[in-house]
């Protein structure tokens, strides 16, 4: 992590400290309620902390995180969050661009699972007794490489089994989109949808250990339910399909729509109880190509 400072120096009329009121007009400028959230709850963090405004404190708190063993990652994205809520409040950011904290390659290149351990893992799920929220929640890790938080934060109305689709709502800045659900995991998304919630992310972590022990897996460390993302990945990339369309089917940041395409993506309410959800043909498309060489969806239907 770098000290660097910023030519804004801190002055006179630059205040103590951040306060609830810097805060809430910070809030008051993310749109995206999951984002207010996330990002929030970092910067509300911050204030309670110290909202220092000069170098030292802000880079005594940076420190402070990474003590308590927040990853460097996620460190970088706080700095990010602390430097917009001084910019939106025109408090001087008193750190240059060097002091960014900095993301060890380690951290980006996370261990991607094997796919005969996922392929284990799927099989397993299928026996008698298995419990259904777990096997929901590996289903959406291996079938749309989902993240952990975005599984957390997975609800039954996101799952419609009669027009057999699924909203994701997606993280990091990614895009967020229905995708169609193929045959082989329609059962269990179909049964185990009531037992989706709002879950913290720990719940999560404890799910994916119960779910490694299940096939006597041994777990290694930083490999989790990222690393079956890393790996869908990968096999899509190894199984021909071009980069961008696997760019698209994982919902990747930077990878846009127009607005005519997003709109298109609806629910269409007709007489009566009619409903039916609508995507947009390249959303349509693009799931059934990835879905016709997906390895992992022919190993839940095996």
């Amino acid at each position: 992590m770098g000290t660097g400072t910023s030519s804004r120096l801190v002055t006179d009329d630059t205040p103590a400290m951040v306060t609830t009121e810097h805060l809430q007009r910070y809030l008051s400028t993310l749109v995206d309620p999951r984002v207010r959230r996330d990002h929030g709850r970092y910067a509300e963090h911050f204030v309670a902390y110290s909202g220092a405004t000069d170098a030292a404190g802000i880079l005594e708190y940076l420190d402070a995180l990474r003590k308590a063993g927040y990853r460097p990652g996620t460190i970088r994205q706080v700095y990010k969050i602390l430097r917009r809520m001084f910019r939106v409040n025109d408090i001087p950011w008193p750190l240059g661009p060097h002091a960014i904290p900095d993301v060890p390659e380690t951290e980006e290149q996370r261990p991607a699972l094997a796919p005969e351990v996922i392929r284990a893992m799927i099989a397993r799920a299928k026996q008698p007794g298995y419990p259904r929220l777990w096997a929901v929640y590996l289903a959406l890790a291996t079938v749309y490489g989902c993240r952990r938080v975005e599984m957390a934060e997975a609800t039954p109305d996101d799952v419609n089994p009669k027009d057999g689709v699924i909203f994701i709502h997606t993280h990091k800045h990614g895009r967020q989109r229905y995708h169609l659900i193929p045959e082989p995991i329609l059962p269990i998304l179909a049964r185990g949808r009531t037992l989706l919630r709002p879950r913290s992310p720990s719940r999560l972590n404890q799910i994916w250990r119960k779910i490694e022990a299940s096939v006597g897996f041994p777990h290694w460390p930083r490999v989790g339910w990222h690393s079956v993302r890393r790996i869908v990945d990968r096999e899509l990339l190894d199984a021909g399909l071009p980069e961008s369309q696997v760019a698209w089917f994982l919902r990747w940041r930077g990878v846009q729509s127009s607005m005519a395409h997003r709109y298109r993506a609806s629910t269409v309410i007709g007489w009566g109880d009619r409903q039916e959800t609508v995507m947009p043909t390249l959303d349509r498309e693009t799931d059934v190509a990835v879905f016709a060489r997906h390895p992992f969806v022919r190993a839940w239907a095996e």
